[in-house]
């Protein structure tokens, strides 16, 4: 039995892979393929994730809602389309047009028309059939090596479609990484049409979980439980990187050039000044998990965390009070100068902060 603690969210849930719970190697969950029911009030869904496709903000979470704002956050709509009702606990845009969101038993669906409809690319059974078919194939690696491929990717095809992705990355239109529990990556080059299995490009031979993932200039990093940090290039392999901290890391924040902030578990923040290449602790205020963290307008880091405290930090300045919210924090986003846009376990809620 392991503990996941999903990315943007202030709960524990623990996955028992047994027959009492999970009886999913033999049959599909009807999940997987019922569509997300529509609701009166979207915005007080249960939610994990919110994205901007140009001037649209859009948000996911529970039973397949998505849910979309074309007024900063005023008013919201259901998205018309979206075939699966399980929790999706990611969203993210390549353009106002193209992104992608991840959940439960292995969902990934992609949009082309900013959000209104979605398209099931992935689930967990299909995932499973996918890693045991390219363990099959390997080419180019000891029999012990493929063995051990060959031996996981069946133990996936036996649980069914049980590990949930957590976290994606989409760098362009055709490229996209999603990651989640017990080290599950995939990545695709072609738009989704043909999917790789990237769990062989870091290093994590424990299988820890993954809890974000993205790429700050040229640098990739990977986050998840007991402090693991991994650090790439883009095109090439993830390296395993020392850090201060032992806990989960739920997240980081950053941009070029500028001091780069990881954050996780009870209030815990390291930095790192050499694109992730060192990092050392930094005395945070915050007491709560840290959940969620955006980029203002000025390049300010904004953290929040699980009893609804938002801060501010600055490299010259530290650490500043920002705002409270009413809820546990599982994302955010800058909408306006002075407002920000959260997603919780509440629905919705806007927040305003500064003079």
């Amino acid at each position: 039995m392991r503990a996941i603690r999903f990315s943007g969210l202030a709960v524990v849930v623990l996955f028992i892979l047994n027959l009492s719970t999970l009886a999913l190697a033999n049959s599909t969950p009807a999940v997987l393929n019922e569509h997300a029911q529509r609701v009166d009030r979207p915005e007080k869904a249960y939610l994990l994730s919110i994205a901007k496709a140009g001037n649209r903000l859009v948000a996911v979470g529970e039973a397949g809602r998505i849910i979309l704002s074309d007024d900063n956050g005023a008013s919201w709509q259901q998205a018309e389309a979206v075939p699966v009702s399980v929790l999706l606990t990611d969203v993210a845009f390549a353009n106002e047009r193209i992104g992608w969101a991840v959940g439960h038993l292995g969902v990934v669906l992609r949009t082309e028309d900013g959000g209104q409809t979605w398209q099931k690319q992935l689930d967990g059974v299909q995932v499973a059939e996918l890693m045991l078919a390219q363990a099959k194939s390997m080419t180019g690696v000891n029999d012990d090596v493929q063995a051990a491929a060959v031996d996981q990717a069946t133990r996936l095809v036996e649980d069914g479609p049980d590990k949930p992705f957590l976290a994606l990355q989409v760098s362009s239109p055709d490229q996209a990484l999603v990651i989640g529990a017990y080290g599950l990556a995939l990545q695709t080059n072609d738009g989704g049409k043909h999917w790789s299995s990237a769990t062989q490009i870091a290093d994590n031979p424990e299988g820890l979980h993954y809890y974000a993932a993205a790429q700050v200039g040229d640098v990739q990093l990977l986050v998840g439980e007991q402090g693991l940090l991994l650090r790439g290039t883009a095109g090439g392999a993830y390296e395993r990187i020392t850090q201060p901290y032992p806990g989960t890391l739920f997240g980081y924040i950053g941009q070029p050039g500028q001091p780069l902030l990881a954050f996780g578990l009870r209030g815990n923040v390291v930095k790192s000044l050499d694109a992730g290449a060192t990092w050392k602790q930094v005395d945070s205020p915050l007491k709560a998990s840290i959940q969620a963290a955006t980029l203002l307008s000025d390049g300010t880091i904004v953290l929040a965390a699980e009893n609804g405290q938002v801060v501010a930090w600055r490299p010259e300045g530290g650490f500043s009070a920002l705002a409270q919210a009413g809820q546990p924090v599982a994302a955010l986003i800058q909408t306006q100068p002075q407002t920000l846009i959260l997603v919780g376990p509440h629905g919705v809620e806007s927040v305003r902060f500064g003079a």
